[in-house]
This record gives structure tokens, C-alpha cells and sequence, in this order.
């Protein structure tokens, strides 16, 4: 019985190995117009290449996935189907995208031409990312940027990139690789692009890089996964929520910015005006005084609301707290004119005590400066 098994499985093997051999057998068409059998394709003979005259096969179903042009639109257009679908389809017929681009744009075959379309062929299968290039970009003088938040954008620009040319070409895709192979395929060349190990767990740069994505995710999130389990999330959110429009690129060079566009200093002097504007209120007149910690703003409006807004700024330049009132100045003087600023807390600080002022004014009469209870001098700071 198992000496039977044994030559059931030889036969059978031998079987498979003849019908591969009969379907792949060469039978060209005795007509010697090569453009007219390749137009009206008899699916009795072997169907060859328009443009480098290399035989088509079908796969093992008896599927065919050609690209196809006329002189009328010389524009590559992938074509899947059997034997028939091929009969009934009256147009130039091509091995692949490139030997049919070669034709549109009417190169003449040789063999470097041949060689480099077989070149762009293997390009294809892989989605592109044998042409991707990383240019980073900033100063390269200034500091260098944390290396999961460029990781990021690398994954992101990457991916998006990659899924907007299989989404443009997934019915060539599909029928290669099959659907459910296509993102594991993904993020399989993209990882190997970025030296990210698939089988380890995730790193700390690539949970960096992750969170940049989903700010919720933690260390604890990914527990006992691989990268490659981070990754598949990453093809698949691509995937699910952006459309090959979104995710179009002109340049397979993917920016990322590597490096600080600015200087510390000019970083610092950008923190510093936005911590004037948020400092003085517009349209007030802002009186100031700093001590080794702390830093105080009186905004007085003369615009008829005599509204006062108080801030209180830590060292750092923190906000730590506001207040809003109403001011007056009233002339408190006994012997002489002596002009004090009371402002009374209105809202959630109603029932503070109110604060008064000394007024200082210039010879033009304008108020200077205002002086509190601990003779500290408050000027004009905008």
C-alpha cells in the first residue's frame, strides 16, 4: 500500500510537471506580423511582448495580468484576465508597465533598455521602497532633533508614500501577491529600509516614534508584541484612512527634518516675543516689576471700562494667575495732591482686598510709574 502511495505521488508530480511544461510551451504564431497577433491575440499560440517580443505566461489559474496601450492613448493600462479577456481586448499588449512605457514613449528595444525594464519590474513588486531616499533637512549647524520624533516622520512620509502606490495599483498588487499579503509585505521592505528589527520587541525609538501617532499609547500597550506588530498598525491605519490623493508623491525623496530650522537663540528670541504678547494686554497701559522669581503685569484700560487685569508670571515665564477688577484714582493728598490708583477684584476674586497704588507722575502729566505698599516702583512696560 505504501509502495502504491509512492508511485501515486510521483505520477501526480510528474502530471503537474507536464502541464506546466505544456502551458508554458512556446507556440508563436506563424504570421510574421508581430503587431497584428499581438492585437488580435489567438489564445492558441503564446502571446508575446509587443515591445521586447519575451513570451506572457498565465499564472497557475490561467490569469494573465498584462499592460495594454493603443496609438490612440499611449497611456500604460493594467489588464488582468484569462486567455479570452485577452482575445476580446483589440490593443498592444506588454509583459509589464515598463516595456509598455518604453513603447508609449517609442524607445527602440536593445538589451540595456530590456534590462533596466527588468530592473523597474522588481521596483514595482516592492511598492517602491528600493526608491526611496531620506533627505534631511534643517540646519545641520543647529541641534539635532530627538531620533523618535524623525523616526516618525520617516514612518509616516514612508508609509504614506507606499500605500498611496499600491492603492493606485492594487489590482496589479493583488493579483501578484495576493490581498491578504500586501501590508505584512509592507511593512516587512519598509522595516528592512530603516534598520528596524521585526522580531525583537518594540524599542524605545520606535515607541517614540509611535506615540507621536497615538499620543495614548504606552510601553504597557505593546506588551509581548513585535515591531512588526507595531508596524502592521501603522499600514493598516494608512490604509483605512487615506486615499491614494491624500498620499500622492511627485518625488519618491521623502523630506524629513532632522535638524532645528532655528538657532537656541532665535528659538529663545521667538519664546521671548510670544511671551511679551501674552504678557501685555493691547490697547491697556501695562506697568511691570520683576523680582528674582517672580514677574508682575498691571493692564489699566482707559477705554471707559476702567477694567484692570493683574497677572503673576513664575521665572520661567509661567502664568501662574490672573485677576480682573476695575481701577480709580482719586487724590488722597492732605496737604498737596497726592493721586492714588485702588483697584477693587471683580468675579471669583470679589472678596480680596483691594490693592492701591502711589501715582508717579512726568512733567507731561502722563502717569510713569505706580508705587505699591512696599515702595516698590511698577513702570511702563510696553
Amino acid at each position: 500500500m505504501k509502495k502504491n502511495n509512492i508511485l501515486y505521488a510521483l505520477f501526480l508530480l510528474l502530471f503537474i510537471s507536464i502541464q506546466s511544461f505544456a502551458q508554458n510551451e512556446i507556440k508563436r504564431n506563424p504570421d510574421t506580423r508581430k503587431d497584428y497577433v499581438n492585437v488580435m491575440y489567438n489564445s492558441k499560440y503564446t502571446l508575446f511582448d509587443l515591445w521586447s517580443d519575451e513570451p506572457i505566461y498565465p499564472n497557475s489559474e490561467g490569469v494573465y495580468s498584462i499592460y495594454t496601450a493603443t496609438n490612440e492613448d499611449k497611456t500604460p493600462h493594467l489588464l488582468i484576465g484569462k486567455a479570452a479577456d485577452l482575445e476580446w481586448s483589440i490593443t498592444y499588449k506588454f509583459k509589464n508597465r515598463s516595456n509598455c512605457q518604453n513603447w508609449c514613449d517609442g524607445k527602440i528595444f536593445n538589451e540595456e533598455l530590456l534590462t533596466k525594464s527588468l530592473s523597474d519590474k522588481k521596483q514595482e513588486l516592492d511598492f517602491g521602497i528600493s526608491k526611496i531616499s531620506f533627505l534631511e533637512e534643517g540646519n545641520k549647524s543647529h541641534k539635532r532633533l530627538n531620533e523618535g520624533y524623525i523616526l516618525e516622520w520617516k514612518l509616516r512620509k514612508s508609509f504614506c508614500y507606499l500605500i498611496g502606490n499600491y492603492i493606485e495599483n492594487s489590482q496589479f498588487y493583488d493579483s501578484l501577491l495576493g490581498k491578504d499579503k500586501i501590508l505584512p509585505k509592507i511593512t516587512e521592505l519598509l522595516a528592512l529600509k530603516l534598520n528596524i528589527d521585526t522580531k525583537k520587541e518594540i524599542s524605545p525609538v520606535l515607541l517614540t516614534a509611535t506615540q507621536g501617532l497615538a499620543s495614548w499609547v504606552t510601553k504597557e500597550t505593546f506588551k509581548g508584541k513585535t515591531s512588526l506588530d507595531v508596524l502592521l498598525l501603522w499600514a493598516s491605519t494608512w490604509l483605512k484612512n487615506y486615499t491614494s490623493m491624500q498620499c500622492y508623491h511627485n518625488s519618491n525623496i521623502i523630506n524629513v527634518e532632522a535638524y532645528d530650522a532655528k538657532s537656541e537663540e532665535e528659538k529663545q528670541a521667538e519664546l521671548n516675543k510670544q511671551f511679551q504678547s501674552e504678557i501685555y494686554e493691547d490697547g491697556a497701559r501695562n506697568y511691570c516689576i520683576s523680582t528674582s522669581n517672580s514677574k508682575y503685569v498691571m493692564s489699566l484700560f482707559d477705554d471707559g471700562t476702567r477694567k484692570v487685569i493683574y497677572k503673576l508670571f513664575n521665572a520661567s515665564g509661567k502664568l501662574i494667575k490672573t485677576m480682573q477688577g476695575v481701577w480709580s484714582i482719586n487724590d488722597q493728598g492732605v496737604y498737596g495732591s497726592s493721586y492714588v490708583l485702588t483697584t477693587t477684584w471683580t468675579g471669583l476674586n470679589s472678596n480680596l482686598p483691594q490693592l492701591k497704588f502711589t501715582c508717579l507722575y512726568n512733567a507731561s502729566g502722563i502717569l510713569q510709574a505706580i508705587i505699591d505698599s512696599q515702595h516698590r516702583n511698577w513702570f511702563i512696560c510696553n
